[in-house]
């Protein structure tokens, strides 16, 4: 085989797989969030390219995607991280003598919640489906 066919064969399978990533490539919308007991305010708001498919730990919070002519387009459950486990160690035997749980009052978190182009608006609930923000 002549070097140039090799090279042409080399550079469309560069291009085919490089088509292939741009179309499997996904938007999110990331918000970032300050929790203070219970309720929310945002930090900011953008949309970013993945290639992955991002995972979100489920929780009792909800973040729903409204399009402009009011359709559910997506629904998030999410978990707010305020919760810290600890352990307690004896400093002579390094064996655990304590631990325990603190909840944090407040927190900032950054939420990943699926983009799309005809979204309007994205509203934030809590557990008892009552809105917590709207953006």
């Amino acid at each position: 085989m002549k070097p140039k066919s090799i090279l042409a064969i080399a550079l469309l399978i560069f291009i085919i797989s490089s088509v292939s990533a741009l179309a499997e490539l996904n938007h999110y919308y990331k918000i970032s969030l300050f929790y203070d007991q219970g309720n929310f305010s945002h930090r900011g708001l953008s949309v970013l390219p993945s290639a992955e498919k991002l995972q979100i730990p489920e929780g009792r919070y909800v973040a729903e995607v409204v399009s402009f002519d009011n359709q559910i387009l997506n629904l998030t459950f999410f978990a707010v991280p305020n919760t810290i486990f600890y352990d307690v160690a004896d400093p002579e035997t390094g064996e655990l003598v304590d631990g325990g749980i603190i909840i944090l009052n407040q927190t900032e978190m950054e939420l990943f919640v699926p983009y799309y182009a005809n979204a309007r608006e994205i509203n934030i609930y809590d557990e008892e489906l009552l809105e917590k923000l709207h953006l």
